[in-house]
């Protein structure tokens, strides 16, 4: 890089925003943030100061000013890449050890991190594994007798194995995890369902865990198998996929049964490092299996799924991957000028607004993880205390219209200029969306005229995207105003007017704590109250009243 570019980016925190390397993976939804601080030889020292500025950054993205381009590029394309399941990724690498007084800081620091957010910490320890190529010092693993099968060809030799869980902890602490996963497209993920998964499997049913569990893939430069003694001596390990659950196995810490045990499938390598390097990267395509995978094929999704075909700008994705496998002319049918988010379902936004919109528990539309979305047995308490049984309440008997009303008022609250700090700060959070669609659900059912026919001209105009749907953009945007005032009141209910903190002020993860430990929940009861008796006498009932006026 020329000069001036070397010198802006140079070592000012000021000037860079404590960001050395940005990436935003739009299909992913994850955005990987680094921060380096190197010296010549490994002894850099950490400054509390750096982790807690480096711990900022994610708000400083959202909500921070910057004279800086690069910042200023960093923060647009961070905003373009938020939704409610983006994953930011912050990872602070030093060429030098943490002292240990560090070490609760730090941990404390992760905890409060928002809940799609995670922290790593790359030491001098971890570098040395990464730089290069390093060479795992030979090992050698037990297998499980009679579960071995050899094979070779002109290429490569080969071999599939059982081996014991507690083996791979074994060489998880001996070779360390930077030299044995360097060859791994991804580093460890921090814990999460599938590490949780595997660890409750180890506690409660290690016997299970070969048929849960995918296996784990390695290559080296040699393997010799011990008929005799059941092993298998091994030169240079590398896992190239599994880094996940060999970690999981890994941090373990209770006692492993022998008869928890993973299937490993070995590959010899001869020198060739395109081979090695293609090995490592097709046995990391395959994508995670998710909840909504495995209730695709429910019969109340199916029936949706016909339903929807009834509906002509509107599509069902009952299966992750249908919409891509549409061919192009039917793709453009649903995508008219770039509106996908307004005309394609999937079934997890589908069950959040239903939540927010029709069940009146836009609580849930956030706090509830997918896995609860689709159990297929007893009931679910959230916060309040109030237990749902979510999959029934959810997808059975339910109207494609539970789904697709909400979801216009989801798309065209995204489309509202905001005039000030405030409205942005409410809407730039989706569990304040989700509250704002709640009401509009509640309002819409109270509504004194036919309430079929006023859901069947919204679905119209937003099939067509007609001037109704900016009339009716222009419409939120006043009720959105109207929540704020009332909004202020519930986050500050002790404070006087002069003291009263103003919503923008708060930090976005404060913020979005408030807001999910309940304390809109007194402001949403009140609002229902009202429209529950009729008293149609605030301006934010009266401003509900002429939205949906003006549509009909």
């Amino acid at each position: 890089m020329d000069e001036d570019v070397s010198e802006e980016l140079s070592g000012n925190q000021s000037r860079d925003g404590g960001i050395d390397y940005f990436h935003a993976d739009k299909e992913s939804e994850v955005v990987d943030i680094l921060q380096a601080n190197f010296s010549e030889n490994l002894d850099a020292i950490v400054q509390i100061d750096d982790l807690n500025a480096f711990f900022e950054v994610p708000d400083r993205l959202k909500n921070g000013t910057a004279s800086n381009h690069v910042f200023r590029e960093y923060q647009e394309q961070y905003k373009e890449a938020t939704t409610p399941e983006l994953k930011t990724r912050l990872i602070f690498v030093v060429a030098g050890d943490v002292a240990e007084s560090l070490s609760y800081e730090i941990s404390r620091k992760s905890r409060e991190l928002a809940e799609q957010t995670t922290f790593e910490l790359i030491q001098r320890k971890d570098l040395l594994g990464l730089i290069g190529k390093r060479k795992s010092p030979s090992c050698s693993l037990d297998v499980v007798r009679g579960e071995i099968f050899d094979a070779v060809d002109g290429e490569s030799e080969k071999t599939v194995a059982s081996v014991p869980a507690s083996e791979l902890a074994r060489i998880y602490k001996e070779i360390g995890s930077s030299t044995l996963f360097n060859l791994n497209p991804r580093r460890y993920l921090g814990p999460n369902t599938i590490s949780r998964k595997i660890r409750e499997t180890i506690q409660s049913t290690p016997d299970k865990l070969w048929h849960y569990n995918n296996g784990i893939s390695a290559i080296c430069k040699s393997f010799e198998h011990d008929k005799q003694r059941s092993k298998l001596a091994i030169d240079d390990l590398k896992i190239v996929n599994g880094c996940q659950t060999v970690t999981a196995i890994g941090k373990y810490r209770g006692t492993i049964e022998p008869t928890a045990t993973i299937m490993l499938r070995l590959s010899k390598v001869r020198g060739d490092d395109e081979f090695r390097n293609s090995i490592s990267a097709n046995t990391n395509r395959q994508n995670k299996i998710r909840a909504t995978d495995m209730s695709s094929d429910r019969k109340e999704l199916i029936i949706l799924e016909k339903l929807f075909e009834n509906y002509e700008h509107f599509f069902w994705e009952r299966k992750r991957g249908d919409f891509k496998n549409l061919n192009g002319v039917r793709q453009a049918k649903y995508t008219k000028q770039r509106r996908k988010k307004l005309y394609v379902f999937d079934n997890v936004t589908a069950a959040r607004l239903k939540l927010a919109f029709v069940l009146e528990r836009p609580d849930l539309s956030i706090q509830m993880a997918e896995d609860d979305i689709f159990k297929e047995d007893g009931a679910t308490k959230h916060g309040d205390g109030k237990s749902i049984q979510p999959f029934s309440a959810i997808y059975k008997g339910a109207d494609p219209k539970d789904f697709i009303v909400p979801n216009i008022f989801l798309y065209l609250l995204r489309q509202i200029e905001t005039g000030t700090d405030e409205e942005r700060a409410l809407l730039n959070l989706a569990i304040g969306r989700y509250y704002v669609i709640a009401m509009v659900g509640k309002a819409l059912r109270t509504t004194q005229g036919d309430r079929k026919e006023l859901e069947d001209r919204i679905i119209e105009s937003a099939g067509k995207y007609d001037e109704d749907m900016i009339r009716l953009i222009q419409r939120l945007g006043m009720f959105v105003r109207s929540i704020v005032p009332a909004l202020r009141t519930v986050l500050d209910p002790k404070s006087s007017p002069s003291e009263k903190k103003k919503i923008y002020e708060y930090r976005p993860q404060e913020l979005r704590d408030k807001l999910k430990c309940n304390v809109l929940n007194d402001w949403y009861e009140l609002r229902k109250d009202i429209l529950d008796t009729n008293q149609i006498k605030e301006p934010l009932i009266k401003d509900l009243e002429e939205l949906f006026e003006l549509s009909v």
